[in-house]
């Protein structure tokens, strides 16, 4: 039996996904539950839920399903963990949630490249005579998508941990690698054997 301190129960997983881009720092990751523990090479099977709503015909579709399924199993392998079929041979229960929402932020605008300091006389601040370049900002704005992932005692069907992440999405349909590297980071904090 896991343990969770208070006891929860949960009604539906959720998960939230999204791709980053290039530039980007390490994806906003958060560990809800953490205090469960989960045995080395414990078992696991999917949660019986239904099928993912969403607007969003990108996460509803039964291939992204598949593929995210698959980065979910291989992360929970590369965790030593162990998926089995049937749901009375598990020990927890997988269930995930992902969502795309639109976001936008202010940032500076670049910078003119001719912008030098000087060193003759009549410069402003090492800048020249009008001073240090103007500054601008500009609206940019993207989507933003959020994997949730919970684990469950199945005998209990108390919440032993969850994670969510968020990402800047970088493209449409992103790769299974890139599918993989989220999953990856949402996982990363997962203590199993400890």
């Amino acid at each position: 039996m896991f343990h969770t301190s208070p006891p929860r129960r949960c009604a539906a997983a959720t998960l939230a996904l999204a791709m980053v881009l290039p530039v980007a720092a390490r994806a906003q990751v958060q560990v809800h539950e953490g205090s469960g523990a989960v045995p080395a090479h414990a078992t696991f099977a999917w949660a019986p839920i239904g099928s993912q709503q969403s607007p969003d015909t990108r996460l509803t579709s039964q291939q992204f399903q598949v593929r995210m399924r698959s980065a979910i199993e291989h992360g929970m392998a590369r965790k030593g963990l162990r998926k089995v079929q049937g749901l009375s041979q598990a020990q927890l229960l997988v269930a995930y949630h992902v969502s795309v929402a639109q976001k936008a932020e202010t940032r500076p605008a670049r910078m003119p490249h001719n912008a030098a300091p000087c060193a003759t006389p009549g410069c402003s601040g090492g800048w020249g005579v009008y001073g240090p370049p103007q500054a601008s900002m500009r609206n940019v704005r993207y989507e933003q998508g959020t994997l949730v992932l919970d684990l469950l005692d199945r005998q209990t069907g108390q919440l032993v941990w969850r994670a969510s992440s968020k990402h800047r999405i970088e493209k449409d349909v992103p790769s299974d690698a890139r599918l993989q590297e989220v999953v990856n980071e949402t996982l990363a904090d997962l203590k199993v054997g400890g």
